[in-house]
């Protein structure tokens, strides 16, 4: 035993002895005084003798000179004399206050402060006549906390079961219980782009300075949950979601720390530039689209702010805003930059030249105060065709019956007039039918449809007209003014491109109505809080030929067995962009247009949520197509949609609707469409017979429409 531990547990036993003397009133020496010098009891020295109890010491004399000061500070040699003392047994266990007085002891110093007394568990002190040297430190608050190993005789811990509560963790490396005193959370003051996480750890700094890892023990949080949230299943994951500043903090047994995380505006990470492989006839213009996909999984378009380039200027230039012009045969990539993200595309310029316009839709009647947009496709000596709309100059020759607006024309009053289409010396013309019809309802579909919170549905507003002979049905979606009876559940736009759009806001229901020349349609709009659980992707497998396009869909299915398209607003991609590219510009979205032969995963992601589909691109070349209904007969009023089948060289069919060119050979009897969403679909405008013509790569198939009264 060492000589420091002799040293401590003779003062422990004099201390004993001491308190044990001072708790009589009747002792001339340690009876305690108060402020004035006057004696009074201790009950801390009561409890300490009772402490010391199982050592009964007799004869017990201190011998000290006499002072009338009773608070002294100082050192004194002072003088025990006590006879031999046999098997003085320590309590172990001391739990007391107590409260040192000396009488009429000169320069005794007792600094009074804070000591705690490790218990020395069955220790026999022989104490015979000796003189100490006593220097009493910080005696008051004697304490003992025995919920924990004693550092001074016990082996040391092994886990935190065995500290008590005041120092409840163990340092294995120590064997020392020690007390929590604070959480960091690192790394500090971090800052991420929407849509991209930091890990976070929680470190706890212990009273011996040492520390441990409690990141997965703390209960984490986020002070700002609409600018970044701390993922429950991942401790200290956190996640960006709009720009803002958040506090994340961690908790854990009574004490918390935290750092600020700073959610900046989401990062692009690429750039989609569509179309991917386009081919432009010499002397025409091609528009580029750029797409940028951003670290939030959201897209926006960047048409108007990248910056474009042609690699191969004297084929193509491109300007501001993606429009490229053809100078030369041959082929140049066009590429659109956004900072240091880059996207590309092919454009190969033919030596054809055009020979003709063809303005569609031909021959139509429309009511008053009602719209119609035109295109102009272009036909080339290589008997390619190519949209011509925006380079062509529009005119129409009577406007007081309907005037044009760009290319869409407003019926004004009854009458026709010549809608024509110029680019260069070559001239496209449609007659347009303005009649007297009365619009007598407006039609809103999709009917009473239901949509989760943050999801888009788009209406379309069908006129129905008649002029007392004939009914006629009319598009009216551009036309209407859109409205929505609670705007806080569900608003709904007016603007150019996205009339009829209506957006969820707020679970509740809204009225979605169409108005129009004092007619209104409506229907229901049912705004839920369902939580999306799949997106399927339609059609799930799909067989194309080289060249040819295939339109996808998306569909969300949510909780609570709704439904909903959501093909406008999902993400689409390819897993194989040298097989097929898909597109996700606007109108376009979807379209999977094939690159070369091969096969590619088709994803719609959408929320966290994805479908997929597979697209196989054949080698095979077109040998025939069919239209169908073959040779049909229309009543004036009904339209008719046809459809194109394409036989290829590999023995499948391919339904090539949208890939081929439509044409009525007599468009003052029908007109067909080739505009996106509507190909094929014949418009009867007088009796009789007229050839209806599908052509693509240079494969023609006809049919004749009859058109009775």
């Amino acid at each position: 035993m060492s000589s420091l531990r002799l040293l401590r547990i003779w003062l422990l036993a004099l201390v004993v002895v001491l308190v044990g003397c001072g708790g009589h009133d009747d002792d001339p020496i340690f009876g305690d005084l108060d402020a004035s010098g006057d004696r009074k009891s201790d009950v801390a020295s009561d409890r300490a003798n009772d402490a010391g109890r199982d050592a009964p010491v007799s004869d017990v004399r201190v011998d000290v000179p006499t002072t009338p000061d009773a608070r002294v500070d100082g050192v004194v040699d002072v003088r025990v004399d006590l006879p031999p003392v046999a098997d003085v047994r320590v309590d172990p266990r001391i739990d007391a206050v107590v409260d040192v007085r000396v009488d009429a002891v000169p320069d005794v110093r007792v600094d009074v402060a804070d000591a705690r007394v490790d218990a020395v568990p069955d220790v026999r002190v022989d104490v015979a006549d000796a003189r100490v040297d006593v220097r009493v430190d910080a005696v008051t608050d004697v304490a003992r906390d025995t919920s924990g190993p004693n550092p001074d005789v016990d082996a040391g811990c092994g886990s935190d079961t065995q500290c008590g509560p005041l120092t409840p963790h163990c340092n294995t490396n120590t064997g020392a219980c020690v007390a929590r005193v604070a959480i960091a959370v690192t790394p500090a003051n971090q800052s991420i782009a929407a849509g991209t996480t930091r890990q976070f750890t929680a470190t706890m700094t212990y009273s011996d300075t040492s520390t441990g890892n409690v990141t997965a023990l703390a209960t984490w949080a986020s002070s700002n949950t609409a600018a970044a949230t701390v993922d429950p299943g991942t401790p200290g994951l956190a996640t960006g979601l709009t720009p803002g500043v958040s506090t994340i903090s961690a908790s854990f047994a009574g004490l918390a720390g935290g750092t600020q995380l700073t959610v900046t505006t989401a990062l692009l990470v690429s750039i989609q530039v569509t179309p991917p492989n386009a081919s432009n006839a010499l002397g025409t213009t091609r528009q580029f689209t750029a797409t940028g996909t951003y670290s939030d999984n959201s897209i926006q378009d960047l048409t108007a702010t990248a910056t474009w380039a042609s690699s191969a200027t004297n084929v193509a230039t491109i300007a501001p805003g993606g429009l490229a012009s053809t100078l030369a045969a041959g082929m140049t990539t066009i590429s659109a930059t956004v900072a240091t993200i880059s996207g590309s595309a092919t454009l190969t310029v033919t030596p054809a030249v055009l020979i003709s316009i063809n303005v569609t839709p031909a021959n139509v009647t429309i009511g008053t105060l009602t719209t119609q947009t035109f295109t102009a496709i272009g036909t080339y000596t290589n008997n390619t065709t190519q949209d011509v709309t925006n380079d062509a100059t529009w005119a129409s020759s009577d406007p007081s019956v309907a005037p044009l607006n760009g290319t869409t024309a407003t019926g004004l009053t009854a009458g026709t007039t010549n809608i024509s289409a110029t680019v260069g010396i070559i001239v496209g013309s449609t007659p347009l039918h303005v009649t007297g019809a009365t619009l007598v309802s407006i039609e809103v579909t999709p009917a009473n449809p239901t949509a989760p919170v943050g999801f888009n549905v788009q209406f379309t507003a069908t006129g129905h007209f008649t002029d007392g002979t004939n009914n006629t049905t009319q598009d009216l979606t551009p036309d209407v003014l859109w409205g929505s009876s609670s705007d806080t559940n569900a608003s709904i736009s007016n603007a150019g491109g996205s009339e009829g759009l209506a957006t969820a806001l707020q679970q509740g229901s809204s009225t979605i109505s169409a108005t129009i020349a004092g007619i209104t349609g409506s229907t229901l709009l049912t705004v839920t809080t369902s939580p999306l659980v799949s997106i399927e992707v339609t059609p799930a497998t799909a067989s194309i030929a080289l060249g040819t396009t295939q339109t996808f869909g998306a569909i969300a299915h949510f909780m609570d067995g709704s439904s909903l398209v959501v093909t406008p607003q999902v993400s689409w991609s390819s897993s194989a962009l040298g097989v097929a590219t898909v597109s996700n510009a606007s109108g376009t979205k979807g379209v999977a247009t094939s690159v070369s032969a091969g096969s590619a995963i088709i994803t719609a992601s959408l929320n966290g949520a994805s479908g997929n589909a597979m697209l196989t691109v054949t080698p095979a070349t077109l040998l025939s197509i069919a239209i169908t209904p073959a040779n049909p007969s229309t009543a004036l009023a009904t339209a008719v949609p046809f459809t194109a089948m394409g036989t290829y060289s590999d023995a499948t069919t391919q339904d090539i609707t949208t890939s081929v060119t439509w044409n009525s050979g007599d468009q003052n009897v029908a007109t067909i469409s080739n505009a996106p969403g509507s190909e094929g679909l014949a418009t009867p405008a007088l009796t009789g017979t007229t050839t209806i013509t599908a052509t693509l790569n240079a494969i023609v198939a006809s049919t004749l429409l009859t058109v009775t009264p």
